[in-house]
């Protein structure tokens, strides 16, 4: 992650993946100096997934990520803290997605309001786009190799007053999300659903969405993914904004395991397991006639 100044950010989580590093450096990567824990600066006794900094236009710094699942406990998971002085001090946090508290109607076994995966936009001063993970329960016990599992939801929020009040939209089955504000207005959203990885676009501040292309190959047949039992293709994804008229797309080509048994003459692929795939969009603009 690089700041405007052309300071980079590099996050590293501790083996216990308890508490994540904050490093940056000044000179392009030749050397490197410590911000701190962010377990410490935040003060919670954990955290994860803090691998998603945004700079507004002030040169100011989000960055969200959450601390250990609570569960029923109804303690909101997800945060951001800010930063003004380009990481070295940061706010305190503020906590942001919701969740009902209860049981969703028809899912009463698996594990429910277990947020995580999350990721902001800011689109304008006061506007701001999140997305993130919702466990929201099975309907029957979960069985790791049968199923059901928790279904996973994604669900979009909206913040009109600078992300101190949230509003779900909508919300629809997938897992790893990502979004952006991209140069020129437009949002850019990624994420992970049951087969591929999805890319979608808005060009009215989130409130409509099209796809706009598939970000994975196949390195396989049709089907391989699930007689070989891997997570399809597309995992991970993030969005990085290179220039004004290019976006990067980053995603992996499928990994295991996907918590399902391997069947026993299954050979693994250099070649397939853990290749990463780089998709870039180009802005157009169209000659009024």
């Amino acid at each position: 992650m690089q700041h405007s100044s052309g300071r980079l950010f590099l996050p590293l989580s501790t083996r216990d993946r308890k508490d994540i590093i904050l490093t940056c450096s000044d000179d392009e990567g030749k050397t490197w100096q410590t911000i701190g824990s962010l377990a410490r600066i935040t003060g919670m006794p954990a955290v994860h997934e803090a691998d998603k900094m945004v700079e507004r236009v002030d040169g100011s710094l989000i960055l969200p990520m959450q601390r250990p699942f609570h569960g029923e406990s109804k303690q909101h998971p997800l945060f951001y803290i800010r930063s003004t002085d380009r990481g070295q001090t940061w706010s305190k946090p503020v906590f942001w997605a919701t969740h009902p508290g209860n049981r969703y109607q028809g899912l009463p076994h698996g594990s429910f309001a277990d947020l995580r995966e999350t990721s902001l936009a800011v689109l304008s001063g006061t506007q701001w786009l999140g997305i993130f993970r919702e466990s929201r329960g099975t309907p029957a016990p979960e069985d790791a190799k049968r199923g059901p599992l928790s279904m996973p939801f994604l669900c979009l929020a909206r913040s009109n007053d600078d992300g101190r009040s949230w509003k779900s939209s909508f919300g629809f089955l997938g897992v790893e999300p990502d979004i952006a504000a991209l140069p020129g207005g437009a949002v850019m959203a990624t994420f992970r659903d049951d087969n591929l990885a999805s890319v979608w676009i808005s060009y009215d501040g989130g409130v409509s969405w099209q796809i706009q292309h598939d970000p994975a190959e196949l390195p396989w047949k049709k089907g391989a993914a699930e007689r070989s039992t891997q997570w399809p293709p597309g995992g991970e994804p993030i969005i990085r904004v290179i220039d004004d008229k290019t976006v990067a797309v980053i995603c992996d080509s499928g990994m295991i395991p996907s918590g399902k048994l391997l069947p026993p003459d299954f050979k693994l692929s250099p070649e397939y397991q853990g290749r990463v795939q780089v998709r870039f969009f180009r802005r157009q603009k169209n000659d009024a006639k």
